[in-house]
């Protein structure tokens, strides 16, 4: 049970939960339920004008977001999880999970742009969430060498998406609905000719089922389309275990079999067409050495595929159906050292090249239509540094660098930084047991450096820059163990500083909140 006692408005959580092993049978039971009415900004959040339109007109220009209680910012859900295992022999395992989800949120505005349109709006509520999937995976090791693993899944998503005429959520305009259904498997072996040799092999095909409308009287359009990839990866392990090499290659396959629109929400479904299937190979290599006992080398390349959504391939004023997929190969090499119990310490250089990059915001006498295209070119290089302090029996550090230097070199751009990506980021993670009393200090620290907001694009080259401040992020946590470890309490402190800052760019992040809670382990 936990209680929000600063910076959440009539918030609680609850939790109980009951797992059992009886001879080969297990179980696992558990239920939560979660709800706040709102949560508080910083104290220094600063109001900003945004902009109200529709599409590129604008409506109207206010402050969307004036601070104090983050507007529409209410959660409730309640959460069923259950998972059921069969056991036979050490060689064999049978699971069936279960999940179910049931929510209401509000849907908090961006603070710089919110579309309104007669029939949608962006000042909404998700005024139904509902998910529930079903499990079913099965293990069997057929001898010393060969063993399988597989899994089906079917997965059912619901969600009302409610909007309203304006800010003060009283007056409904149009209820959408979406629907999504998932029914999938994969297969994954592994053989093992000899000791220092493993070949792994794996299947996975899934459908994806989509369906909306965007008004109660509307019938509903439908989507489907079909993903599988088989992979095979051999890894050899040489020169005494000092030496592992991984060689794989995967076939991906994307394929879009009906996509219907109501374009004028009359009712009229029609046939938008269907792109031709999608198919991809990509390679992987990856090389560790362990040079001594304190020291491993290592290094990879690969070659990763994303293939477009269904709302990428059929946004615009006519579908693109020619958008194929965006294509990263990524490098990574590094160095891994390890001194006594005392340090660990990674260091790991990176580059990444992403071609055919989806994106929209392009010259329009390139994009006439509006459409998603294969268009950007972009380039991330940089370094990762971890390491892992233990001073002591009883206190431990965690630290983390990571510099990353992202360059646009997409054709006719007009600048070559790119959105979101900071240049710095630094955490710093510190846990401390106090000895007899057993009170657990945690203590996490995050510096995120300054990231673009916004940009000049080819479409607008007259936008102003705007940068993303840098931030401190400090979360704390008190835990106190009584009854013998059976029961515990704890005060968990997130924000403490009330730093006002937007994880992502017009959404502000909740200012200090508090908790307590007390958790009983039979």
């Amino acid at each position: 049970m936990e209680y929000g006692l600063d910076g959440l408005d009539d918030a609680y959580k609850a939790s109980l939960s009951h797992g059992r092993k009886v001879g080969n049978l297990n179980y696992w039971l558990s239920y939560s339920h979660r709800e706040w009415d709102s949560w508080d900004l910083p104290d220094d959040f600063e109001p900003r004008e945004g902009r109200v339109t529709a599409g590129r007109k604008v409506l109207d220009t206010r402050i969307i977001e004036d601070g104090g209680e983050r507007e529409n910012s209410d959660y409730q859900t309640d959460n069923f999880w259950g998972k059921v295992g069969f056991e036979p022999s050490d060689k064999s395992e049978i699971y069936v999970n279960f999940h179910y989800i049931s929510s209401e949120k509000g849907d908090a505005p961006n603070l710089d742009r919110v579309n309104v349109f007669s029939d949608f709006t962006q000042f909404d509520r998700i005024t139904a969430y509902d998910d529930w999937g079903v499990d079913l995976s099965a293990m069997h090791a057929f001898s010393e060498k060969f063993d399988l693993q597989a899994k089906l899944y079917y997965h059912d998503h619901e969600d009302d998406y409610t909007s309203y005429s304006d800010q003060t959520y009283s007056e409904v305009v149009a209820v959408s609905t979406y629907k999504d259904d998932i029914l999938g498997g994969m297969l994954l072996g592994e053989y093992r000719p000899v000791d220092w040799d493993a070949l792994r092999f794996s299947l996975h095909y899934k459908r994806d089922a989509h369906e909306q409308r965007d008004l109660e009287s509307l019938p509903f359009a439908e989507s489907i389309s079909y993903t599988g990839s088989a992979g095979f990866e051999n890894e050899m392990r040489l020169l005494d275990n000092k030496l592992s090499v991984v060689i794989g290659v995967s076939y991906d396959r994307y394929d879009v079999s009906k996509a219907e629109e109501d374009i004028e929400n009359d009712g009229n479904i029609v046939d938008s067409g269907t792109p031709d299937t999608s198919d991809e190979f990509n390679p992987m290599v990856g090389v560790t050495y362990q040079a001594c006992d304190s020291t491993k080398l290592f290094a990879s390349v690969a070659k990763k595929t994303r293939f477009p959504t269904l709302n990428q391939i059929y946004a615009g004023d006519v579908p693109n159906l020619d958008l194929e997929a965006e294509t990263a190969v990524n490098y990574t090499a590094g160095v891994a050292w390890r001194y006594n119990d005392l340090l660990n310490v990674e260091v790991a250089p990176f580059f990444h090249e992403i071609s055919d990059f989806i994106a929209r915001d392009v010259p329009p006498e390139l994009n006439p239509y509006a459409q998603y295209i294969n268009y950007g070119e972009i380039e991330l290089k940089g370094v990762e540094v971890n390491a892992v302090v233990t001073p002591m029996k009883d206190l431990s550090f965690k630290l983390g660098y990571s510099y990353n230097d992202a360059e646009n070199k997409s054709p006719g751009r007009v600048t070559g930084e790119v959105l979101g990506v900071p240049e710095y980021t630094f955490n710093l993670g510190v846990q401390y047991i106090v000895p007899t009393l057993g009170t657990k200090l945690n203590l996490t620290l995050l510096y995120m450096g300054e990231s673009y907001r916004q940009l000049p694009t080819p479409e607008e080259p007259d936008l102003d820059v705007v940068e993303n401040e840098s931030y401190n992020l400090c979360n704390i946590k008190v835990t106190q163990p009584f009854v013998s470890d059976h029961m515990e309490a704890f005060l968990a402190v997130d924000n403490l500083f009330d730093e006002d800052y937007e994880p992502v760019s017009g959404y502000p992040a909740p200012g200090m909140s508090m908790w307590l809670g007390l958790t009983y382990r039979m």
